[in-house]
């Protein structure tokens, strides 16, 4: 049976499915979605897109983010290494942890409503209230790390991922990223290599 707008409807015995049924067919789906395979993105993720009868959208998508936002570069891993230190300073983004073996290096900042001129609702999602979005009151802890790692000779790819936590007047709780502050420090050692080519 289709519903109006088109969407598959299932009844079995004249009567709509339990939304129970529903629930725990989601929660399975959640919990099978493991990431693939995927090539180096500025940002992406894989999509698990399932069909839930009798809801009003008739599609619920879930989307299972990356750890990590990549850039692939066709500049050697060691060139990119030595812009990436640079790319933090720029940014304002205090270094914690420099990790030469790993190509690893961490930084940490705390926020309170405002982070590179922009909202911090921008960069991370701690929830909200009917007054707004909590990480534009709340104070956010961020640590973000980035990793080089060589692909071949020539290019390297670099992994940027975001943490953070938000602390209002009920507690702390942990937010998600948005995925624009993993982009702009890749654009940052992308528009650095490009500068000095």
């Amino acid at each position: 049976m289709k519903s109006p707008n088109g969407a598959r409807v299932i009844e079995r015995d004249g009567r709509r499915p339990d939304n129970r049924l529903i629930a725990a067919a989601l929660l399975l789906a959640m919990a099978c979605a493991t990431p693939a395979a995927r090539p180096a993105t500025a940002s992406g993720g894989q999509n698990v897109v399932i069909d839930v009868p009798g809801s009003a959208t008739s599609r619920l998508v879930i989307r299972n983010d990356p750890d990590a936002a990549s850039v692939l570069l066709a500049v050697p891993a060691g060139r990119t290494w030595a812009a990436l230190s640079t790319a933090y300073s720029a940014l304002n983004i205090p270094i914690v942890g420099f990790d030469s073996t790993t190509h690893t290096i961490t930084g940490a900042t705390s926020a309170f409503r405002e982070f590179l001129r922009s909202p911090v609702s921008r960069f991370v999602d701690c929830g909200s209230t009917l007054v707004g979005p909590n990480a534009d009151t709340h104070r956010v802890e961020l640590r973000i790390q980035s990793r080089v790692a060589a692909e071949s000779d020539t290019s390297s790819t670099v992994s940027t991922r975001l943490d953070a936590t938000g602390t209002g007047s009920v507690g702390t709780v942990n937010c998600a990223t948005t995925g624009s502050l993993e982009k702009i420090v890749n654009d940052q050692v992308t528009a650095l290599l490009e500068k000095a080519q």
